[in-house]
């Protein structure tokens, strides 16, 4: 058995999480609604449906009526406590991007000083370049994917 890519993980766990406040966010806007009808004005297949609703409900967000779904009187709190949760952990990744930036620039004139001191390790140090480059571009990566969360939970687009 391989191990799962982190990289694919995190983008199946954000997915689900943007469904399920999309979903959210229907129910509340057209309760009571059915399955069928959720899938229809989400765009979202009906087997998905039925599995965020089913996580939703044990979590006790969505409440199951014979007319369809509804949202608990834990929504809102809900719904608050998930935008805190991941304005912070937005706050923290973007933090993280600006110490990953700073070191890339240590790296960077490092690097230079290594080359003007001996240019036969230019290779080298090129190589070591392009992978402190692609880690910049990593953290750069993360940064939207907190970005896009963030206005996924709290439909607020953060300004520059």
């Amino acid at each position: 058995m391989t191990a799962k890519d982190p990289v694919d993980s995190l983008y199946e766990t954000l997915e689900l999480l943007e469904r399920h406040i999309s979903m959210l966010r229907t129910v509340k806007e057209n309760q009571p609604v059915g399955l069928i009808r959720l899938s229809e004005m989400t765009g979202i297949p009906k087997h998905k449906v039925r599995y965020s609703l089913k996580i939703m409900e044990q979590q006790g967000i969505i409440v199951a009526t014979p007319d369809g779904a509804t949202v608990s009187d834990g929504y809102e709190e809900f719904m608050k406590e998930m935008a805190e949760s991941v304005e912070d952990l937005a706050e923290k990744v973007i933090a993280d991007d600006d110490t990953v930036d700073a070191y890339f620039d240590k790296v960077k004139q490092a690097l230079i000083r290594r080359i003007a001191d001996d240019p036969a390790e230019g290779g080298t140090a090129l190589d070591l370049l392009m992978i402190a480059k692609y880690l910049e571009r990593i953290g750069d990566h993360a940064t939207n994917i907190a970005e896009w969360v963030e206005f996924s939970v709290t439909g607020v687009h953060k300004e520059e």
